[in-house]
């Protein structure tokens, strides 16, 4: 209603047309051909709007919302999604060290703010197929993972399901703290190349969802995914699906190569989403 509710400004749209685009006063995000009523075609432009506020409107802080703030951006959680089957003991100690290295690197107040989760899945006949470990201080992560290297067992069955393993972290995880989260994926020999929903007992995790539907809902949460291949064999689809998860979320995917999966590239790559997500 105009008359209620009269516009704060009114554009002149033939001079606006008259314009370059360059000096428009909103972006042109683009445009596609529609059909009018009577079957002409029509460009119809979508363009970033300024919103339009009446004088009294405000935005109200509250006691408390900025210190909350503040502590988000200065703190993280980092969940480590791992293959927990026999092969990869030696890997989880070697990563270990790198999470051990990361830390060095680390301002002291991202590290004393920061947590470490883990989610150990093994292959969906396993006995115990998914273990859950929450947040814990990043100080403790190194060593909590090296003692989970001890009891690493089952497998057989060269896929494993990793994009069950991330959508039930995605999801259902609690990740315990309102700061930024971030996943480090690990996998040896293949990937199952969509979700099967065997993985959790509940039934909460959705069937074939392909790398991409998974990775989209990972980056809808601001969720970065470093995926790392922890081992010299390659399935068909453990690359598509590692690099797949990497590339949609805008992390890193670090592969195996004649010395492994270098400990300081590992640590590198912790370290940049940390500062990143930590930080800014």
């Amino acid at each position: 209603n105009q008359k209620l509710h009269p516009p704060a400004f009114k554009e002149d749209l033939e001079a606006t047309r008259l314009r370059e685009r360059s000096t428009r006063p909103y972006p042109v995000l683009g445009s596609d051909v529609r059909k009018r009523r009577k079957g002409a075609d029509k460009r119809v432009y979508n363009v970033l709007l300024p919103a339009a506020i009446t004088p009294a409107a405000r935005i109200e802080i509250e006691e408390g919302d900025v210190a909350v703030a503040q502590e988000s951006l200065q703190s993280a959680t980092v969940l480590v999604v791992f293959d927990a089957t026999a092969s990869m003991g030696d890997f989880a100690r070697r990563t270990a060290d790198a999470i051990g290295s990361a830390l060095s690197t680390l301002d002291k107040e991202v590290v004393e703010q920061s947590t470490m989760g883990f989610l150990f899945f093994r292959d969906e006949g396993d006995e115990e197929k998914l273990v859950e470990v929450p947040p814990i201080p990043l100080r403790e992560a190194a060593a909590a993972l090296l003692k989970a290297s001890a009891f690493m067992t089952g497998g057989g069955d060269e896929a494993e399901p990793i994009l069950d393993a991330l959508y039930y972290a995605s999801n259902i995880y609690n990740w315990g703290q309102s700061g930024r989260r971030i996943i480090i994926g690990v996998l040896n020999d293949d990937a199952k190349p969509g979700t099967t929903g065997g993985l959790d007992d509940e039934g909460r995790v959705p069937v074939v969802q392909d790398a991409v539907t998974v990775a989209r809902d990972l980056y809808d949460k601001s969720i970065p995914v470093i995926t790392v291949q922890a081992g010299p064999k390659k399935g068909p689809n453990l690359v598509p699906v590692l690099q797949t998860l990497a590339d949609e979320t805008g992390s890193k995917a670090l592969f195996w190569g004649p010395d492994g999966v270098s400990e300081a590239e590992l640590a590198e790559a912790v370290v940049l989403q940390l500062g990143n997500e930590a930080e800014v």
